[in-house]
């Protein structure tokens, strides 16, 4: 992931009301035994039979896949690796296993961002970025938290963000 990235994990709200109840704007995993050392790999759509062709037909729609995951089974990329994407895992049983996107900071794709963005709120989820910070699949919460991200503050000042790397900022 590049620097000017901001990823987000797509996370069923369902999946989330076994774990938070109220379910919580920060996620604080470490407080949570059954989390590993990140929530980027937990399995949040184990129990839902969400079915991955459809959902691929919903992203193909408005994104060419990656060319070198038209040869693997399990996961698919759409998009361009190195501006805006999103990635799709499906289970054995072909069932959704994960949803993830990256949203380049450097010039916005409003397009991308309404497509991925109507998909969350259709499958009822809400996104994780990288700081743990979780929220509801809007426009006004994307950009409040796009604004707190390592990615925002490289784009807008790389200089100063370098320069505070380790110090005042941490890496993500």
């Amino acid at each position: 992931m590049a620097i000017y990235q901001y990823h987000l994990t797509v996370i069923p709200r369902h999946t989330l009301h076994r774990h938070w109840n109220p379910i919580p704007d920060k996620v604080q995993y470490r407080d949570n035994p059954k989390f590993g050392d990140d929530l980027i790999n937990v399995n949040w759509w184990d129990k839902l039979n969400t079915d991955f062709d459809d959902i691929e037909k919903r992203i193909s729609a408005f994104a060419d896949q990656v060319e070198w995951t038209k040869t693997t089974e399990g996961m698919k990329t759409f998009g361009n690796n190195d501006t805006n994407d999103i990635t799709i895992s499906k289970t054995e049983l072909g069932q959704l296993e994960g949803i993830s996107f990256r949203i380049d900071l450097r010039e916005i794709d409003k397009s991308f961002i309404d497509n991925v963005l109507k998909i969350s709120k259709d499958l009822d989820c809400l996104l994780l970025d990288s700081q743990e910070n979780l929220f509801e699949p809007t426009h006004e919460n994307l950009a409040d938290n796009v604004k707190k991200s390592n990615a925002f503050k490289f784009v807008t000042n790389p200089t100063d963000f370098l320069n505070k790397l380790g110090k005042e900022i941490e890496m993500e």
